[in-house]
């Protein structure tokens, strides 16, 4: 019983190495011709015909689940985020008045790319504000009506607010829209949402007007609809962003399926784009990222163009170009392959040695069947030895197999990067090694692309992985690069500035790095800071002065870094509360104001007001919401309002008491059903 246990241990461990749940199969030559998509250079080229297109998917495919769908037939499911040392801080939010009394001044958006407007739950003109509540219901103060059927909630909604003067402030209107966020833009208000964008006319602010709405997707309203439609799959919002007027969506579609409906509106292959992958890639870049311009006056989405991706993909956009990174790693099924082929005859015997190797030429086998065949032969051999030569034969192959699969996935583990021209359209393609963190991975300055990557985040990898900078040219071809950074660690944050790189690994201490980016092809690392804890976000919040936003046990802690001597970072000052912080991972609730050195943090129900200057970090006011938790935080003039989901309060920044509150209008449901609230 205890052999037979064992045995079952060595086919599990077998099942594991060889990656039997495969993810996927590979690019591969169909029917023994040259596919234009395999090669070991990642590249991002188009389709020139559907017929390619639909080729390229069933290649990738080891089922042959891929066929050409067309609407009407077959079923799909749907698918489901500066410039130098001394330069001030990108983005800086609301002007620079000097005025005693802060006159004339707002904030906006805090975005990773000046002048690159992004979307929010709340923005100011500095006269109004506009603020998106989901449905809430205050679970502490509950609203009975005497048969106990009705429930009082806060409706998902756009308020209106007329912001001044502060101690008269009120809501003047709402818009009843479901959205994932929205930008201001002149005297309108743009609304993304799940599967739309839409419209409304503000310049009356009591009366908003919708002047249009364009879904993504075909409506599925009656059943004739739903029936002609049913097989196309959703397109769902990604990101987007508003550049100097222009606003460019990025959607996003899953599944092999041809043609690729967007609203009412077919693609052409020839605006698709795929990405070239070598053979041992696991993924299948089925996902497919739409890039459009949208037309503020009408709702058009113009200009559309098509990458194929992952589950992975990043999004970044500079004022000139949107860029798409998709992480791809090695099959693991074809890397053992790949090892049994060159060292099996090491650690097993001629006959099964020679079994597997027909079993590895054979032709008629697809990678799921080699790898069922394979696993069986190593099975029976298994059978066959005691307990102590089973033992020895596991311990054998582990250890020689786990040092090949580190090497390779250090040196083929890869990011595919896309650069979307705004103006045309175009597309260039390049790569770098390992994997991206988040878009402020990335990073436009004077032509290039700067890129932090950890190569080696694998679980099997995790005491060899390390970090690197890349520096990529105009064509997205290396042009310097420095890696071996914080080995045994992973990227946690990055911050561009200019020529200087601000990152943070992390594993048991936050090594802060300083990296300077001067010359491109000569990234260097200038200072190192180990401390306690990690940031998760870093922010310039003066010349020499860099705020990070993270953890440290179980507590939230802010980090104040001096690298006025770059080459000797120090942390100057440190805060910490016991409340989970959304700004470190949703950085629009971080909120910096320079004029009166003013950082927020909301944190749970608290909005956490400090004064941060060169002397360190202070608490000037803890703001509570009851019961809600603070969500973001603005300032006009010289008032300070935060945002919960059931009230604002508005807060003089010359005296810091609160001298307005306004309660969010309520809404009844007739329900004996506490869950029709939430749903």
């Amino acid at each position: 019983m205890k052999r037979r246990n064992y045995i079952l241990i060595i086919l599990l461990l077998a099942s594991v190495v060889l990656g039997c749940v495969l993810l996927s199969g590979c690019v591969e030559p169909d029917n023994g011709e040259k596919n234009r998509f395999t090669g070991s250079e990642y590249k991002a080229i188009p389709f020139e015909s559907e017929e390619e297109l639909m080729n390229y998917w069933k290649s990738n495919d080891s089922e042959s689940s891929a066929k050409e769908m067309k609407v009407g037939g077959g079923g799909m499911e749907a698918f489901d985020n500066v410039k130098t040392l001394n330069a001030p801080a990108a983005p800086v939010v609301g002007s620079t008045s000097t005025d005693s009394r802060l006159s004339g001044r707002f904030s906006e958006t805090n975005v990773q790319e000046a002048g690159v407007d992004e979307a929010d739950i709340i923005k100011t003109d500095g006269k109004h504000i506009y603020y998106k509540t989901n449905r809430y219901y205050d679970y502490y103060n509950y609203i009975y009506d005497k048969n106990n059927t009705k429930r009082e909630y806060v409706p998902e909604k756009i308020w209106v607010i007329d912001a001044l003067p502060q101690d008269a402030a009120k809501i003047v209107s709402d818009i009843n829209e479901t959205c994932q966020g929205f930008y201001l833009i002149d005297e309108n208000i743009v609304i993304v949402s799940y599967d739309s964008i839409s419209c409304y006319d503000i310049s009356d602010r009591e009366n908003p007007k919708k002047l249009w709405k364009t879904n993504f997707n075909p409506e599925r309203e009656t059943e004739e609809d739903y029936e002609k439609y049913k097989d196309v799959p959703y397109t769902n919002y990604m990101d987007s962003r508003v550049i100097d007027g222009k606003m460019y969506l990025v959607t996003s579609q899953h599944g092999k399926v041809y043609p690729i409906l967007y609203g009412m509106d077919e693609i052409p292959a020839t605006k698709i784009y795929g990405p070239t992958l070598p053979g041992y890639i696991s993924d299948i870049p089925e996902n497919k990222y739409i890039i459009s311009e949208v037309d503020i006056e009408t709702g058009e989405l113009k200009n559309s163009v098509v990458v194929l991706g992952n589950w992975q993909t990043k999004f970044y956009s500079s004022k000139e170009n949107i860029y798409l990174a998709s992480h791809y790693s090695p099959d693991e099924t074809k890397v053992f392959n790949e090892y049994l082929k060159e060292y099996g005859e090491s650690f097993l015997p001629e006959d099964v040695m020679k079994h597997i190797t027909r079993v590895m030429e054979n032709e008629d086998f697809g990678e799921n069947a080699k790898n069922m065949q394979i696993r069986e032969i190593l099975g029976n051999y298994t059978n066959s030895l005691s307990f102590d030569e089973a033992k020895e034969f596991q311990e054998e192959i582990n250890e020689k197999y786990s040092k090949y699969l580190i090497e390779v996935l250090k040196e083929n583990e890869k990011t595919g990067i896309v650069r979307v021209n705004l103006k045309t359209m175009e597309i260039t393609s390049g790569e770098v090694p390992g994997s991206l963190l988040n878009s402020y991975s990335m990073d436009e300055h004077d032509g290039y692309l700067r890129v932090g990557v950890t190569v080696g985040n694998n679980w099997r990898t995790s005491e060899q992985m390390t970090n690197a900078v890349y520096v990529l040219d105009k064509d997205l071809n290396t042009a310097g690069y420095i890696d071996g950074i914080a080995e045994g660690e992973r990227i946690y944050s990055t911050r561009f500035m200019g020529d200087t790189l601000y990152m943070v690994t992390f594993e048991e201490v936050d090594p802060f790095f300083v990296i300077d980016l001067s010359d491109p092809e000569n990234p260097n690392i200038m200072g190192e800071l180990k401390i306690p804890g990690f940031s998760t976000y870093l922010h310039p919040v003066g010349e020499n002065l860099v705020v990070g936003v993270g953890q440290i046990e179980r507590n939230s802690k802010l980090s104040l870094f001096d690298v006025t001597d770059p080459n000797a970072p120090k942390e100057l000052s440190t805060y910490e509360f016991k409340e989970y912080t959304q700004a470190a991972y949703d950085f629009h609730a971080f909120l910096w104001d320079a004029d009166t050195k003013t950082l927020v943090i909301p944190a749970g129900e608290h909005a956490y007001i400090f004064n941060v200057d060169e002397n360190g970090i202070s608490l000037k006011k803890d703001d509570v919401h009851k019961n809600t938790y603070v969500r973001r935080t603005v300032y006009i003039n010289d008032g300070l309002y935060t945002f919960s989901q059931k009230e604002m309060h508005i807060i003089d920044m010359n005296t810091w008491d609160i001298v307005n509150v306004i309660e969010f209008p309520t809404e009844t449901v007739e329900t004996d059903d506490f869950y029709d609230i939430v749903k």
